[in-house]
């Protein structure tokens, strides 16, 4: 899930994709929450870990992290793995920044990019 909400403790052994940002402001984790936290340029961190991306020209941000969150999905669905899924989802997201305005991955896409 994606929330921009500052206390957490209302969602239970969730999923939850957050920016630096939005984690920066967060007062409550949750119990049982895996959180990953999107960090731009620089990847994605998880499990204290950071996964890091392509460093690729930016042309616009606009659909970057909802892309990162339906990659992330389609990539755990299929591999049920959920670092193998940040490490897709971090790449798709790099694709859809280098195009101006918003631009939607298919599922082509998704599977040349992750599997």
């Amino acid at each position: 899930m994606d929330t921009k909400k500052k206390d957490l403790s209302i969602f239970k052994n969730c999923i939850i994709k957050i920016n630096e940002k939005e984690y920066s402001k967060l007062t409550n984790k949750g119990i049982g929450n895996d959180v990953i936290i999107t960090l731009g340029s620089f990847g994605a961190k998880w499990k204290n870990k950071v996964i890091p991306t392509k460093k690729v020209e930016v042309s616009d941000v606009s659909g970057a992290g909802d892309t990162f969150l339906a990659a992330l999905v389609y990539g755990h669905m299929v591999k049920n793995n959920l670092e193998q899924a940040i490490k897709c989802a971090n790449i798709c997201a790099s694709v859809v920044v280098q195009r101006s305005g918003t631009y939607a991955l298919n599922k082509e896409d998704l599977d040349e990019i992750c599997f």
